[in-house]
């Protein structure tokens, strides 16, 4: 194994305690030992630089063989050319990047990698301004192999244990012999010459490969080819929840395709699946080229898979398309078309009458209304068929409803100002209204037919008229139209200035804004004066925190025009939840309201069943509100902690029954299993607890408060800051906020487990009126029961006595899913963040598809020793968590640790669950 040969040692900088030593290297070996390496520099050395962006030649580690290198590598993003990427390359035949770092964060010429010399030292790619863009989330690295199989990879002190692998942290492409683990996936690039992460996410799914596209601004990821491990069809329900789940996806070694292989042993349900037969599943590649060439495949920007020849004879020729040659055209590909385009049989893109191409050199670029629609008229609207036209996404997502004619289907759509298209099934009446199409399926199936909104319809012959109006009659009454919306425009915002005084703080926002908003899909915009007539003064509070306090209210939802109707409107009042985020005028003199809009337009139309939806907004002047659908039965915490319970709840809701506590435990899992991993751009929540949970009238849970962050962010004007800065609620915090470790969501994952030991337990996580002080504290205390063998212990006094009348049938079963339930957030709550689980890990294990391993006990986080901390100091830890207090206060507390995070046996949950580095 080769090793780094230092050849200097670079000048020792002292910047107040910080010592910085470079590493400087003219061979690359595959291994970097960083023992060796640090045993070689100064012991006051605090950070060593591996590897300068500058250098673009320099290999930082070199397979054995030469076949694949890790290094910097110059790109253009746009029209900055001067741009970073930290990459691996296949250096066989010519240098083709196989995976990237930093694809959506490039750095300057003055970044470098470096190693920070930590009690735990980590890696981290930092760039020219000192922020960190790129660190793997391990720690107590030993070394670093570029392996011969094209893996990347960090292991442990001991140098056996893996601790992260390129082979899970994937690009756009995998190389032969790569597989492809659950929840795994690759995502397209914007365009061949923008490597950022694109529209196209290819996605290992429990019961085999599904292709997403996310064109929205909530990033909704809507499948559009499944290949399946059980039956080869279209359904995703079975996609999701067969069971002969647990697939791994391996693109065969020799890059003829790739195979489908079952996780483990076959178990008798599955054996049991229609259609089972017991042999190899996958799909190939028809190769064209041969020869002695290397072979990849590679998510491609217009969502198909495309595999790829290599050779110094031929340089890189494209080898096949997989889904062209499964579907037969390029129609079937979400976007290949672009925007309202349609897409005929020949694979030629067209644009629909009354639409023209949005760039006339380029058909795939969609089109756009020749007359754009103006929302304030939007019930005058017209539709335009398009006879037998289907859309990819009507095949996954559910109708909007189901309808007796084509009639009820556009109605529905024009009850929504920013629907712009409809679709209907004669044979089966489903409707499907969308925001935004892409590529329209043109005569592709005499069922369906297209209806895409329009300010007006033609004259059409046999209607009374002499056949269609000329183009120069529709310009004329189009500049007509204009002119006249522009006066009318004009009038109000001139009206509307007289009636308001206008704030320093504001930016101009037109009529336009105030019906459609410059963003597509942005949520109703209200007034002040309207939110303070909905909420009687804002008056009633429901709960307040430290992002502020909301109230409820009754809004009226009628129509676009109604969104600065007074209360008093006679129709249509909803109950809503309305949050006044804490403000001051000082924090908006540098925010902007168009940045504000823009992250609210994103959470608006972040939509799924177990996250409250945002239903409005107000930004006017020093005032930013949000307004949330109404949860009927309020926050978790009101429902499990005894000294907190409503003061006449229904009665047989005063103790949550086994039953709700588990389908709130799921549902929970599943709001923040789709913020981590379905949304296009991650969100992590930073304050997950039971106050942030809402109960609605059937009792299934709703994650609340999520993207705060983010807008405060916006608000503070400094991203990075406000992200890096100290979040969340004491109690439920993950240790690496202590520890100065990168933060991911994985600091959710922590949180969420505190959550279910309250669920289960009933009781917070600090509780100092408990009997005796090793009580106090609950994670302690449980993994104290669990070590004993009395995990039961744990559950909830009050639901014991709840099923001491039922069954022994039905007590056992509930007792079995509390004590799931207390394994799962045993798992969740370790203090090294690389070993809890993910979230959808998380919903796999309580939905049963996956079995619970037994936790490590030993490794669950216990922040301080309960037995030698004093009643002052956990009287003030109880205050201070309920307040939010500075984190300076905790960290003091936590100074008498039993367990440290930083010295705990580390090791990754992903490595548990069968996922090994392997010689392939």
């Amino acid at each position: 194994m080769a090793v780094w040969a230092l050849l200097s040692l670079a000048v020792v900088f002292l910047v107040k305690t910080t010592v910085i030593a470079t590493a400087d290297s003219t061979i690359a070996g595959d291994t970097l030992q960083l023992s060796e390496l640090m045993g070689a520099v100064s012991a006051n050395a605090t950070e060593i630089e591996l590897a300068n962006a500058q250098n673009t030649s320099q290999y930082i580690l070199l397979s054995k063989g030469g076949a694949y290198a890790w290094q910097f590598y110059s790109v253009r993003y746009g029209a900055n050319r001067s741009q970073r990427l930290l990459v691996v390359f296949s250096t066989l035949f010519n240098k083709t990047v196989i995976w990237m770092a930093n694809r959506d964060h490039p750095v300057s010429p003055n970044a470098t990698l470096v190693i920070l010399r930590q009690r735990s030292p980590r890696i981290a790619l930092r760039d020219g301004d000192g922020s960190i863009v790129w660190s793997p989330s391990v720690t107590n690295i030993s070394a670093i192999v570029m392996n011969s199989t094209g893996n990347l990879y960090m292991l442990d002190e001991t140098s056996t244990k893996l601790q992260w692998q390129s082979f899970d942290d994937l690009s756009d492409t995998v190389i032969p012999g790569q597989r492809l683990s659950i929840n795994h996936s690759i995502a397209a690039s914007l365009s061949w010459d923008d490597w950022r992460s694109g529209y196209y996410t290819l996605k290992a799914e429990p019961g085999g490969l599904v292709f997403y596209a996310s064109f929205d601004s909530q990033q909704s990821m809507v499948p559009y080819e499944i290949r399946n491990y059980v039956n080869n069809n279209d359904s995703i329900t079975e996609s999701l929840h067969s069971d002969c789940n647990h697939t791994y996806i391996l693109y065969n070694d020799d890059g003829s395709g790739f195979t489908l292989e079952q996780q483990g042993e076959i178990s008798p349900q599955c054996l049991k699946e229609l259609n089972y037969r017991p042999s190899t599943r996958g799909f190939s590649f028809p190769s064209i080229h041969s020869g002695d060439g290397f072979r990849f495949a590679r998510l491609v920007p217009r969502g198909d898979i495309n595999s790829f020849f290599l050779s110094n004879s031929t340089g890189l020729l494209l080898d096949s398309e997989l889904l062209r040659s499964f579907y037969g055209t390029y129609c079937k590909l979400p976007s290949y078309c672009g925007v309202n385009a349609l897409c005929s049989a020949t694979d030629t893109c067209s644009c629909p009458q009354l639409f023209q191409a949005i760039d006339p050199t380029d058909d795939t670029q969609g089109c756009s209304l020749e007359t754009p629609l103006n929302c304030s008229a939007f019930m005058e609207h017209q539709f335009l068929q398009v006879p037998g036209s289907d859309y990819y996404a009507n095949s996954y997502l559910a109708p909007h409803s189901i309808v007796r004619n084509y009639e009820d289907c556009t109605k529905l759509c024009l009850q929504n100002c920013s629907c712009t298209a409809a679709f209907h099934n004669n044979k089966t009446g489903e409707c499907h209204i969308y925001d935004q199409v892409r590529t329209i399926r043109y005569l592709s199936n005499p069922n369906v037919n297209a209806f895409l909104r329009v300010s007006s319809l033609p004259a059409a012959p046999g209607n009374g008229g002499d056949g269609y109006m000329s183009r120069w009659v529709i310009i004329g009454i189009s500049l007509g139209s204009s002119v006249a919306a522009v006066l009318l425009v004009s009038v109000l915002a001139w009206r509307w200035s007289k009636r308001k005084a206008k704030s320093p703080y504001d930016e101009p926002v037109t009529e336009e804004e105030m019906f459609l908003g410059e963003l597509p899909a942005l949520p109703p915009r209200f007034t002040y004066a309207v939110l303070e007539k909905a909420t009687q003064g804002f008056s009633k509070m429901l709960g307040s925190g430290a992002s502020g306090a909301v109230y409820e209210g009754l809004l009226n939802f009628h129509s676009c025009a109604d969104r600065t109707k007074p209360i008093n409107a006679h129709h249509n009042l909803v109950r809503v939840a309305v949050k006044k985020l804490n403000t001051s005028a000082l924090s908006y003199r540098n925010a902007s309201n168009r940045q504000f809009r823009a992250e609210v337009a994103t959470l608006g139309n972040v939509n799924h069943i177990n996250l409250i939806q945002l239903k409005g907004f107000c930004a006017e002047g020093v005032h930013r509100i949000l307004i949330y659908e109404f949860a009927e039965n309020g926050s978790l915490d009101k429902w499990i902690f005894p000294a907190h319970n409503m003061s006449s709840p229904p009665v047989e809701a005063q103790v949550l029954p086994s039953k709700t506590r588990y389908r709130i435990a799921v549902d929970t899992a599943k709001g923040l299993a789709f913020l981590h991993e379905e949304c296009r751009d991650k969100v992590v929540h930073f304050d997950v607890k039971p106050q942030n949970i809402l109960l609605d009238a059937d009792f299934r849970a709703k994650l609340a408060d999520f993207g705060l962050s983010k807008l405060e962010a916006t608000q503070s004007g400094n991203i990075e800051q406000s992200v890096m800065a100290m979040r969340g609620t004491p109690g439920y915090m993950a240790p690496e906020w202590f520890h100065n470790l990168p933060v991911t969501e994985k600091s959710d994952v922590f949180s969420y487990g505190m959550v279910l030991l309250e669920l289960v337990g009933g009781r917070r996580n600090l509780n100092t009126a408990a009997a005796t002080r090793v009580d106090w504290y609950l994670p302690a205390w449980a993994v104290r029961q669990a070590e004993e063998g009395r995990i039961l212990d744990v559950i909830d006094k009050r639901l014991m006595d709840q099923l001491s009348g039922q069954s022994h049938e039905d007590r056992d079963a509930a007792l079995a899913s509390m004590e799931r339930l207390i394994n799962v957030a045993f798992w969740c709550i370790q203090g090294d963040a690389s070993t809890r689980p993910s979230m959808m890990t998380v919903v796999l294990m309580l939905e049963e598809h996956l079995e619970v391993p037994d936790p490590p006990l030993a490794t669950a986080y216990v922040p301080f020793s309960c037995s030698s901390m004093s009643s002052t100091d956990a009287n003030a830890l109880h205050r201070n968590r309920g307040s939010g207090a500075a984190a300076e206060g905790l960290i003091a507390l936590a100074s008498s640790s039993a367990t440290s995070s930083s010295t705990v046996e580390t090791g990754s949950y992903a490595v548990e669950m069968n996922s090994v580095v392997s010689a392939r």
